[in-house]
């Protein structure tokens, strides 16, 4: 998994609850400790060079037009690249090597909506680390001000 947002935390967890055993490459301390957290395990962006074309399967959900390149790395002649980031913008990319080494790409933005539920109502799937706050439904604006501020926050208004 490149990308250690959200979304990737997520995508981690289903993968994980599928049965693949995962690897989120993070950035730094924080990150690698959502991982642990949510029981995930995680590697130093710096070692993604010792590990290149090792995985089987490589997820981008980093939201960044680099994500490609990275995951790209990554993935073993004849893998699988699922593309889960979305972002505004083109991003360069060569195809031969992506032909000589048969990788299958994969776009993926919404996938089954009641085998998510059915996964998050069951708790296989951890959500409370990644919510920054909760606020009533009165307190909008606050939190849509705490939003704006930096890091992307996820805020659930009751």
């Amino acid at each position: 998994m490149v990308g250690a947002g959200r979304l990737g935390l997520l995508v981690a967890q289903v993968l994980r609850e599928r049965g693949a055993d995962t690897v989120v490459f993070v950035r730094g301390d924080p990150a690698r400790a959502l991982c642990a957290e949510l029981g995930l395990n995680a590697a130093s962006v710096d070692s993604m060079e010792s590990l290149a074309r090792r995985f089987d399967l490589v997820v981008d959900a980093t939201g960044a037009p680099e994500g490609f390149a990275r995951a790209r790395a990554l993935v073993r002649p004849r893998g699988t690249l699922v593309l889960k980031s979305t972002f505004h913008g083109e991003t360069p990319i060569a195809f031969s090597p992506l032909v000589v080494d048969e990788i299958t790409l994969v776009g993926s933005r919404c996938g089954p909506f009641q085998a998510a539920i059915e996964a998050l109502a069951g708790g296989r799937i951890d959500v409370k680390p990644l919510i920054d706050g909760i606020y009533p439904l009165e307190q909008f604006a606050e939190a849509f001000e705490q939003a704006r501020g930096g890091r992307k926050q996820i805020f659930t208004l009751i």
